[in-house]
């Protein structure tokens, strides 16, 4: 017998200076393109595979096959026949798995604790090897994907994105219904889709369409023995990967105008250019170069004008569609209900920026900033989760060579203006498709699939004319120099006699109304560092007016640093502000040599913010809008809301909110800034590249904002209301939709960490067995869940399920008798297997940090918990692994099917009807408000 020929090596791949892991990149004999990557301070491992064959290959009378497909390879191969065993293996030992098709790729991966990585790839492998395609599953997963497409229907952004598919070439790909259901999945005479799903793999499951990324603490030589053995058996040969070729648009597209009508209350209008495909630019990288100049936020911006004018809320300009053949080069700006009254003018606008950009905006200096952070970025790397990098490399090994993987997707390369004119060039008005969103559309016309109301026209020649001869207008600006690019990269010198390893945040400031905690970090080798601050006042949410009132502000907040401070984001930090229970938060991180600078500059544009009677009205409208479109999201998401509305002493329900909203103006807005500032206690973290000096003084440089000292309330964190004992509470909620859903979940008895780490191992095991139960098997839905809802450390088994198949009734039905059956499958739990996922929870919860923002997270979670001695997830571990079996089967059974569980079921009913009947659990009684149970409730403490 001949040996087996080596795989080719490839050279050494380019990474980041602060990259401590090692790659190896290689081609099986079978043509399996390959990158292997030994990180020794993984705690996970994972795995993806991306194959060139997507959606666009779909049959014409079998749209659908590719998503089906990649379902329908997680339901058994010859080796490992039984539906749902590796979903199983992964989940019982500390992983995750998914997929995801799109139009010329679908990427299959999972992670899951190093020890079974090799046994993970065996069953991964065999997707590509020898899927079964049982029959019995077909049906089964037909329905789970009809499903799937059901709730896409009500979807926004998937109705959206399939009835723009109305202005492209009806030969290109991207015109094929993609999500797939009954009709198009069906079988036919001569036609089974078990038949077509078979012949779909043989043609385009092969080696050389695909590539394969794999990360774990073993060693390359490990891994690549492991590789080889098991996918090397992927067939080497089938139709070889072809770019579409038919126009995406023709000549007979453009210009264009398509008005689609919204399930939401959604204004937008975007303008959508036909272009060359970017990828043979990659060094000059021209639509990034172009979207830094449109979408730009800053002060002389197309945005800053528009928000100017109360026209519009946000822009986004970049990429849409592309391939190796064309792109498109969107432009998409949300509107005002004034802005929808002017979009003429805004397209002036847009093409007055465009001619500006023309004009001077081609420039050396510009381009060289762009690539002089692009390097910086790339020097200074954050670490990325293992799941995300090997999806993210499976898929660009397709486009890049190995050696340039890492770096040449995120770099800048040389000058070229030419390039950069070339795409400019395409930016014009009888190049552009216009896509109206529009919720009072009245038409004739609807989508096929998704049943979106739409119509087609010409976009008019006086409006072209128009947009042909606009001019320069001074109003437009574009961005200078950034002074906010970091010059000094020096890494701050710890205190002395501190060992950063054993080191924990340290309180440097303690006076009446303001914490500064502190901790000089610097084993991620980086120049950057991670500050929080806290303004906590007891007016934040005190009612649904202060509610709506300080989301108001932290909307006009957001709106003043956006423009004033945008070149901070383009210089590598962030910054947020956000609302939360307690009262407000300030965010930075990134590069620390120019955060004071720009807490300085937030500080000041906090205390020098005017809010006039446009602006009131403006973000009124917005918020206002934002909660009648939470009443029409998924009704999964809808009943868990409830859950919240319940639950949550700071949450206020939606029709409060509206109710609010209605009887506030702009001077109840200013007097409740002032009290919020004025009766605020301060909690700040500093944890990064700056000294101890350095936290107090950005700790102090806040007080300015809440100087008066002496006025500091005492602010209590965060309560969840407690259930009573032996009843259960039940809420309906309304949701146009027609799927039904339910939330539900059974509350502890007390905050001791011992029921937070039982309902944590109960959310690990629980839901595999209940997904294969109502999904797999009783094809319930495609939305199926069981998870710990621990919230606010206060214990909690949560379940949710939506379908469009099964009333209320049923689904209830069916989780009851789950549930019930449940406690018998855990007494029986195979020891090894409960110690798998005790096991695999533990590794989780202690990952390691990747980066110094997950450092930063899990400190401030301790912060808000009051938990100074930072050892919750330590004590959480410790408990889990001390809990036993038996132990667990009590705490179930007490939990969930004992007389005194404290339960409360949120439901949507959809288009079903409205009465319950409550055959297996124990019945609930009358729905009641979520207002009047809230009411009825007493705090826990």
């Amino acid at each position: 017998m001949l040996a087996q020929a080596a795989p080719a090596l490839m050279p050494e791949i380019i990474k980041s200076p602060t990259d401590t892991r090692e790659y190896r990149a290689l081609v099986l004999n079978n043509g399996l393109k390959v990158m292997l990557i030994f990180d020794d301070k993984a705690d996970q491992a994972a795995a993806a595979l991306d194959i060139q064959v997507g959606s666009g290959h779909d049959p014409d009378d079998r749209q659908g096959l590719a998503h089906f497909l990649e379902h329908m390879l997680f339901l058994g191969t010859r080796q490992y026949p039984e539906a749902g065993e590796y979903q199983q293996f992964i989940s019982g030992h500390g992983g995750s798995y998914n997929a995801s098709t799109a139009l010329g790729s679908t990427n299959y991966f999972f992670n899951i604790s190093p020890n079974f990585l090799e046994r993970a790839l065996k069953r991964f492998s065999q997707f590509f090897i020898a899927p079964l395609f049982n029959k019995t599953c077909i049906n089964r997963e037909r329905s789970i994907v009809h499903s799937e497409y059901v709730a896409r229907k009500k979807d926004e952004d998937s109705r959206l994105s399939a009835a723009r598919g109305e202005l492209f070439n009806p030969q290109h790909p991207s015109r094929k219904f993609t999500a797939g259901n009954l009709q198009t999945l069906a079988d036919r005479v001569n036609s089974s889709v078990r038949d077509d799903l078979i012949d779909f793999f043989e043609r385009y499951y092969h080696a050389q369409r695909m590539a394969l990324v794999v990360v774990s603490p073993h060693a390359l030589d490990q891994l690549q023995y492991w590789v080889e053995g098991e996918f090397n058996a992927i067939a080497s040969q089938g139709e070889a990967y072809q770019p579409f070729t038919a126009p995406l648009v023709t000549a007979n597209d453009v210009p264009r105008v398509l008005r689609l009508k919204p399930i939401k209350e959604v204004r937008q209008v975007t303008y959508c250019f036909p272009i060359e495909s970017v990828y043979p630019y990659t060094d000059t990288r021209p639509s990034h170069y172009l979207s830094a100049f449109l979408g730009h936020q800053g002060q002389g911006s197309l945005l800053a004008l528009l928000k100017a004018r109360a026209w519009a809320n946000s822009l986004n300009a970049g990429l849409g569609y592309s391939d190796d053949i064309q792109a498109m080069f969107d432009i998409n700006i949300s509107l005002s209900e004034l802005g929808f009254q002017h979009i003429d003018e805004i397209g002036e606008l847009l093409f007055a920026m465009i001619k500006l950009i023309a004009k001077k905006g081609v420039t050396s200096a510009y381009f060289e900033e762009l690539k002089q952070m692009a390097e910086l970025d790339f020097r200074f790397q954050d670490k990325v989760d293992e799941s995300r990098l090997v999806q993210r490399v499976a898929g660009l090994l397709h486009r890049y060579e190995a050696v340039e993987v890492l770096s040449v997707p995120g770099l800048y390369g040389q000058y070229d203006p030419t390039v950069i004119k070339l795409i400019l060039n395409s930016l014009h008005p009888d190049n552009v498709q216009l896509i109206i969103t529009d919720p009072d559309l009245v038409t004739s016309e609807t989508t096929q699939w998704y049943d979106v109301d739409y119509a087609i026209d010409s976009i008019g020649e006086d409006k072209l004319t128009r947009w042909r001869q606009v001019k320069v207008i001074a109003e437009l600006i574009l961005p200078g120099p950034n002074p906010f690019i970091p010059k000094h990269l020096t890494l701050t010198s710890p205190k002395a006699g501190v060992s950063e390893v054993e080191n924990k945040p340290v309180k440097v400031l303690d006076e009446r109304n303001i914490q500064v905690w502190h901790q000089t970090l610097l084993r991620f080798g980086q120049p950057k560092a991670e500050f929080s601050c806290a303004l906590r006042s007891p007016v934040v949410s005190h009612s649904a007016k202060h509610a709506v009132l300080t989301t108001i502000f932290v909307r006009i907040l957001r709106e003043v640093l956006r423009t004033e401070v945008y070149s901070a984001y383009l210089a590598g930090m962030g910054y947020r502000v956000d609302q939360n229970p307690e009262g407000l938060s300030v965010r930075i991180n990134g590069y620390s040599d120019q955060q004071s600078n720009l807490l300085g500059e937030i500080v000041r544009l906090i205390l020098s913010i005017k809010i006039d009677q446009e602006t009131f009205n403006f973000q009124h409208e917005y918020v206002k809008r934002g909660l009648k479109n939470e009443l029409k999201a998924h009704p999964f998401k809808v009943a868990i809301n409830g859950i919240y509305d319940v639950l949550l002493t700071s949450r206020w329900l939606v029709q409060e909110q509206l109710s609010a909203l209605e009887r506030i103006s702009c001077e109840a807005l200013i007097t409740h800034i002032q009290r919020l500032l004025n009766d605020a206690q301060l909690l700040v973290l500093s944890v990064g590249n700056m000294s101890e000096d350095d936290s107090v003084r950005a700790g102090k440089l806040m007080t300015h904002l809440s100087p008066d000292v002496a006025t500091g309330s005492s602010v209590q964190p965060e309560k969840v209301r407690k259930l009573n004992a032996g009843q259960w509470a039940l809420i309906t909620s309304p949701a146009e939709h027609s799927d039904a859903a339910i939330a539900l979940i059974f509350q502890g008895k007390s905050k001791e960490i011992k029921e937070l780490a039982a309902t944590q191992l109960m959310g690990e095991l629980i839901h595999p067995p209940f997904f294969q139960a109502l999904r797999t098997e009783a094809k319930v839905g495609y939305i199926v869940s069981a998870f710990a809802f621990n919230l606010c450390d206060t214990p909690a088994l949560g379940f949710s399920v939506q379908s469009n198949r099964h009333s209320v009734n049923d689904i209830i039905d069916l989780t009851g008798t789950f549930l019930h059956n449940y406690a018998q499958t855990l007494s029986v739990l195979p020891a090894k297997s409960f110690a798998a996922s005790k096991a695999g929870l533990v590794a989780r919860l202690m990952r390691k940090d990747k980066h110094l923002g997950d450092v930063a997270s899990r400190y401030w979670a301790e912060l808000d918990r009051q938990a100074y001695d930072f050892t919750t997830r330590e004590r959480l571990v410790a408990e889990i692994e001390a809990m036993d079996k038996l132990a667990l089967c009590n705490y179930y059974r007490n939990l969930v099917l004992d007389e005194q569980a404290a339960v409360l079921l949120s439901v949507c009913h959809g288009d079903q009807s409205t009465e319950l009947a409550l055959p297996v659990l124990k019945q609930a009684g009358k729905a009641l408000s979520a207002e009047r149970i809230r009411n009825s409730l007493q705090n826990y403490f």
